[in-house]
């Protein structure tokens, strides 16, 4: 009966792990982000940054090279996200090509640094495994503290944000 029980305790934790984490990248899914947030944020008094990060060029890199480098390039960014942001923050797959990270900094100078980072680490990965594109990311980012809107709200202008650099940087390619 006891063996029944702690195995049976494994199961439940790995069921648990199962139904929070992304297979593909080790971050939380949204199911994960869903259990996490509201306890991160009162955590840290609502004062935390919310970013919100899109891959760019997957649909040229699966198209002209196929899903499995598609998938490479999806883990690197995983990858990045982890060695930047891993200390204390809800670092999350949210689908696809699109990854959201909550993380209290100090200021928004280090939310930039920690950026910088990510940016050098997916360079350094699109060389280190040979990527046929190099791997980029959009970010848009906010600062959650004084706000009155719900975090659903605060997500989504997190979201906007990313969608405007996305579109700042096609303007600039051209």
């Amino acid at each position: 009966n006891i063996r029944q029980r702690e195995n049976l305790g494994r199961l439940n934790s790995k069921l648990e792990q199962l139904y929070i984490q992304d297979q593909m990248t080790g971050l939380y899914n949204r199911f994960g982000y869903m259990n996490l947030a509201k306890a991160y944020m009162q955590k840290y008094d609502g004062d935390v940054y919310l970013l919100y990060m899109d891959m760019d060029n997957l649909k040229t890199l699966n198209d002209r090279y196929g899903h499995s480098m598609g998938d490479k390039a999806i883990k690197g960014i995983a990858q990045a996200i982890k060695a930047v942001f891993s200390d204390d923050s809800v670092c999350v797959r949210m689908g696809g090509d699109e990854f959201f990270v909550m993380k209290y900094c100090k200021s928004e100078e280090e939310v930039i640094q920690r950026i910088e980072k990510m940016t050098k680490y997916m360079d350094e990965y699109s060389t280190k495994v040979k990527l046929p594109i190099p791997l980029k990311a959009s970010v848009g980012y906010i600062n959650t503290a004084h706000s009155r809107e719900s975090l659903e709200v605060l997500v989504k202008k997190a979201d906007t944000k990313m969608y405007e650099a996305k579109q700042k940087a096609k303007e600039n390619s051209v």
